[in-house]
């Protein structure tokens, strides 16, 4: 065969070189035929490397473009492209790892949230996990992430009343659930634990019931047009003027009667209930009612105190805006100094700012409170399907993302974490008991390496050196020699 060299393997690769050119060099026919199927072959791999990374390349920004407008990948998908591009680069080995350091994500996390459920007396850590991630996935429609089900279950171990009682573990699953689903409201946890602690301790509620209420709340907040949040609020904090009704329907329609009124009205719940509850006695609704009605009888009006003394609370508060707003045209026909001056009585007398008065004096505002009165018969309950769809809608893309990544924390995590804390302690076992042992022994190799250094020691004190001095006779000047032996480490 004739010499190849790299300039005219170069020359067939690019088609610059003939036959005639090769054979003229000494190349025989079959020799030419060879050297050009190699030259093709070389050329198809260079093709083929180039076509990878043009693929890889060109999957990587498909991949960014669609990351972009689907909130992200997961880490399940980033595991994969990551394996994918191994795989296009011919690493075998690096598409395993891609995927080993997924589930070693999901270990890690599997491991912070035992450890946290155990520090918060769970028994079992990773049956609880279990049990929230098969309780996640029946809410995955809701856009609930395994983070939310995680705090939930600390805020109730450390505040939720129901926790001590004989049947929180038969209504855990479905307390969860309540506050899950408020979530996605915006209504946070520590709100949501609040009020169900009001439901169970004001109201004696079952989880039945709670849910109940829970879902009419939100259905009323929806009806009226405020934040969810803000109405869930709002009967936390009102919840003591509501708690003396025996039936809790009826303390929910009151409460929807008088949230309406006091936003209506530009004044707090407590204000209005404090005004209606003067009445809350005969003796004291007397001397109140009397007090109003000489007051109202001077502008034309009047007040009947026993009437409102049998009302209900809404009825009373309906009666007493309609009363001061009879007597608003008088008011009105008022010089500056006589309105002045009435108003401040009535802000007195009825206990209230004198902005609240002159909104009870505006007949529109009247005709509202009694549509909210009217409202409370139609109050219903926001079916799970609504709760499923209006939670649906509310999460983002970056939360569906992470309901994904959610499940990664599976049942090969969980048990992938319990074999690796097996394995973790049983290799540190071994590396200890080496460390012990060579503890134990450390006196028999201190020992022995103290015989070496003796002996070391006895060969040096034995070993005479002898060192030649050479000086100058003071006198004559003749150089002067002398051999001086001495013992090393003796001084002698």
């Amino acid at each position: 065969m004739a010499g190849m060299t790299p300039q005219i393997f170069q020359r067939i690769k690019a088609g610059n070189i003939s036959d005639g050119d090769l054979r003229s060099q000494g190349f025989t026919p079959k020799e030419i035929s060879y050297w050009k199927a190699l030259a093709s072959t070389d050329d198809s791999v260079d093709a083929l490397g180039e076509s990878s990374r043009t693929a890889s390349s060109g999957l990587t920004g498909l991949i960014s473009t669609l990351d972009g407008a689907t909130g992200g990948m997961s880490e399940f998908e980033k595991a994969a492209v990551s394996a994918g591009k191994s795989l296009i680069g011919g690493q075998f080995l690096g598409a395993i790892n891609e995927i080993a350091t997924a589930i070693t994500k999901a270990i890690d996390r599997v491991e912070e949230l035992r450890i946290g459920f155990n520090k918060l007396g769970v028994e079992d850590g990773r049956n609880l996990i279990r049990s929230l991630r098969t309780q996640q996935e029946a809410l995955m429609g809701y856009g609930v992430s395994l983070e939310t089900l995680t705090g939930i279950t600390t805020n109730f171990r450390e505040r939720l009343s129901a926790l001590a009682g004989k049947d929180f573990p038969d209504q855990e699953k479905a307390l969860t659930r309540i506050a899950a689903v408020n979530e996605r409201f915006g209504i946070g946890v520590y709100e949501s634990t609040q009020l169900l602690n009001q439901l169970d301790t004001s109201f004696q509620m079952g989880v039945k019931s709670a849910d109940n209420f829970n879902a009419s709340l939100l259905n009323f907040a929806k009806q009226t047009g405020q934040p969810f949040k803000k109405v869930f609020d709002d009967f936390s904090s009102s919840v003591r003027a509501f708690n003396v009704e025996m039936d809790p329907n009826k303390a929910l329609q009151k409460f929807t009667v008088f949230q309406q009124m006091a936003r209506r009205l530009g004044t707090e719940i407590g204000t209005l209930t404090d005004l209606t509850d003067k009445f809350e006695t005969i003796e004291g609704g007397m001397e109140f009612g009397g007090q109003l009605n000489m007051l109202l009888s001077n502008l034309g009006g009047s007040f009947n105190a026993v009437e409102a003394t049998l009302m209900s609370q809404p009825e009373r508060m309906q009666y007493i805006a309609n009363q001061v707003a009879e007597v608003g045209d008088k008011i009105r026909g008022m010089s500056d100094l006589g309105q002045r001056a009435i108003l401040r009585q009535l802000s007195q007398t009825l206990g209230v700012d004198v902005g609240m008065i002159r909104s009870l004096i505006n007949k529109d505002k009247g005709a509202d409170i009694d549509r909210f009165l009217k409202g409370t018969t139609s109050l219903s309950a926001m079916t799970a399907e609504e709760q499923r769809r209006m939670a649906n809608e509310m999460t983002t893309r970056a939360e569906i993302v992470q309901q994904t990544n959610d499940k990664m924390v599976g049942e090969i995590a969980i048990r992938g974490e319990e074999l690796a804390q097996k394995g973790t302690r049983a290799r540190q076992d071994m590396v200890r008991t080496v460390i012990d042992e060579l503890g134990t022994r450390a006196n028999e190799i201190i020992e022995a390496l103290g015989e070496k250094l003796n002996e070391k020691r006895d060969v040096l004190l034995n070993t005479k050196i002898a060192v030649e001095v050479e000086a100058k006779d003071s006198i004559t000047g003749d150089k002067l020699k002398a051999t001086v032996t001495e013992a090393l480490l003796k001084g002698g």
